[in-house]
């Protein structure tokens, strides 16, 4: 009967070994999740921001893209204006031709009187 009570006790004290050497695995594995949980919240953090920086970029290079096609919009209307105005300045520099031709005629017709 002792024998049985001292086996029985050992079985008990192997068990209470095995269950303590259990509990330090999982506390060990818990720690381990947690850490893996704060890195994982780090990195969600860093790709966050990261997600917020390229996505400024991106509006800001669709701003600059639409700002350079106005630009580009009112250089071809500049280009138009300055071709009309060059038109209309040749068209006048004949006129003027004429009238220093007609000025000059003029001038010979008084000196010839």
């Amino acid at each position: 009967m002792r024998d049985k009570a001292a086996e029985v006790e050992a079985e008990r004290d192997h068990f209470a070994k095995d269950a303590e050497r259990y509990q330090k695995v999982v506390e060990e594995r818990e720690k381990a999740v947690e850490k893996t949980a704060t890195e994982m919240s780090s990195v969600k953090e860093q790709y966050e921001d990261y997600r917020r920086r390229v996505e400024a970029e991106l509006t800001a290079t669709k701003q600059s893209v639409t700002a350079m096609g106005d630009i580009s919009l009112e250089l071809e209307r500049t280009k138009g204006q300055t071709r009309l105005m060059e038109t209309e300045n040749g068209a006048l520099r004949e006129e003027n031709r004429a009238l220093v031709a007609k000025v000059e005629e003029l001038q010979e017709d008084i000196e010839g009187k």
